[in-house]
């Protein structure tokens, strides 16, 4: 029998953005986050730090509430107490997200990266196999490991899952 070792060298956290408020005349860019979705980032932020996750680099869509939501996080666990805001990661597609990733500087081995549905889901499914089809919710997390020591040559498929979390907050 030939056993082969699946061995992480980097990590990637896909978040979706945590619960933001509703409201009419409120355009969607600028929606700040709920009571319940700032406790659901705290959750999240807890989490990590029960799991010892440490994030070297945080890059997040501009919008308010998934702003907010990365500064929540920021907080709880990360090394670098900045973040990196895009405005081509609001509503970004899969496409984008991927090449995010694949143009991460190589000294950085845990990302956390804050998007919105349906991309950071899709993109959840991209790169694990055997996920069937996912919908994240709101400040749900999925820890991805990945072998390849270089974020460009990021494969679909050939990555493992680590873990994931959902809030329980009602």
């Amino acid at each position: 029998k030939f056993y082969f070792k699946f061995t992480i060298v980097k990590n990637i956290l896909l978040m979706r953005h945590a619960h933001a408020k509703m409201g009419e005349g409120i355009n969607d860019f600028d929606r700040e986050l709920s009571q319940t979705g700032i406790d659901e980032a705290n959750f999240i932020g807890d989490e990590l730090n029960a799991k010892k996750v440490v994030v070297d680099k945080i890059i997040s869509s501009s919008a308010k509430r998934a702003k907010k939501t990365a500064e929540l996080i920021v907080e709880k666990c990360s090394n670098s107490k900045t973040l990196d805001l895009k405005d081509y990661l609001y509503l970004a597609e899969i496409d984008v997200l991927f090449e995010e990733i694949q143009n991460l500087p190589e000294q950085c081995k845990t990302v956390l990266l804050v998007a919105h549905n349906p991309g950071i889901s899709e993109l959840a499914i991209s790169l694990l196999s055997g996920l069937g089809n996912i919908y994240m919710p709101t400040a749900t997390i999925i820890s991805i490991g990945i072998k390849k020591k270089s974020w460009k040559k990021l494969i679909p498929k050939k990555n493992k899952l680590i873990f994931s979390v959902s809030p329980e907050i009602s």
